[in-house]
């Protein structure tokens, strides 16, 4: 696998590294074919804001994400996953290239989380900044938007690769209402 265009991934073995802090493992999940999930529940006690892609941002998810993935079984799961956002504030694209983003890859029961867009991903999602950031701060338990909202947002993302790489990962889901209530 190559290696990302990043300055701050972190990759830590299961169990070990930097999975303390602000988030909490509340139970464990499975897979429909009752194997234990590669992510547990978590819940997020720490309110701070952060812009959404910013660096603060992607070291809040690193937090979560490596305390949801400490002690499960990730055993011969191998995949990516990227999200891309098209004109970003200038100031979270400093180098101005119209692209920032962030990334997970699991690889030999690692979890690696970081800034940047990977040269290949198994699913990567791209969008416009501004037409996604609504709901990127939206808990899944809001209100629906409207129907032409929707399919507004639906229509605006590009999604290369196999959405079905994702399926082991079923905590992802936790992941969005984790962020959306530090996203500012």
């Amino acid at each position: 696998m190559n290696a990302p265009h990043s300055r701050s991934g972190t990759s830590h073995p299961l169990g070990t590294g930097s999975a303390s802090g602000p988030a909490t493992p509340t139970s464990h999940g499975t897979d429909a074919s009752g194997r234990s999930a590669p992510f547990v529940v978590c819940s997020m006690e720490d309110t701070a804001k952060f812009d959404f892609c910013s660096a603060e941002w992607i070291a809040a998810a690193r937090e979560y994400l490596l305390a949801a993935s400490a002690g499960a079984d990730l055993a011969g799961l191998h995949v990516s996953f990227n999200e891309v956002f098209t004109d970003p504030p200038s100031h979270l694209d400093p180098a101005g290239t119209g692209r920032i983003g962030w990334y997970m890859r699991i690889a030999d029961r690692q979890v690696e989380v970081g800034e940047g867009i990977l040269p290949e991903a198994d699913l990567r999602l791209t969008v416009d900044y501004a037409t996604v950031l609504p709901a990127a701060r939206r808990l899944s338990t809001d209100a629906p938007f409207d129907d032409a909202t929707q399919a507004a947002l639906t229509e605006a993302i590009n999604r290369e690769g196999d959405p079905a790489a994702m399926a082991e990962v079923g905590g992802m889901a936790g992941l969005h209402d984790a962020m959306a209530v530090q996203t500012r």
